[in-house]
């Protein structure tokens, strides 16, 4: 695996607004969702849409809270990855 930086920039982001909160605050999914899309941050299928399958449902920077909580919950984000394990 290899890191791509550009998006990595945007993991960053979203953990540290996650773990630091915003302006005294704690953030949850469903504000970071928002605050992502306010400030226009383009999601993984903005970047790739080529990767979509079905392709995007909604339109350009618009981020959700499943997406969030995916990106959260997800330790290959952390740098740990499980050889043939799929979940």
């Amino acid at each position: 695996m290899e890191i791509y930086e550009p998006e990595a920039e945007i993991i960053r982001m979203i953990f540290d607004l996650y773990v630091n909160g915003e302006n005294g605050e704690d953030i949850g999914e469903w504000k970071l969702a928002e605050r992502l899309t306010k400030i226009g941050i383009p999601t993984f299928f903005d970047i790739h849409p080529e990767s979509g399958g079905l392709g995007k449902q909604s339109a350009y920077g618009i981020w959700n809270a499943a997406t969030i909580g995916h990106i959260l919950k997800n330790e290959t984000y952390c740098g740990v990855w499980y050889y043939r394990q799929t979940t």
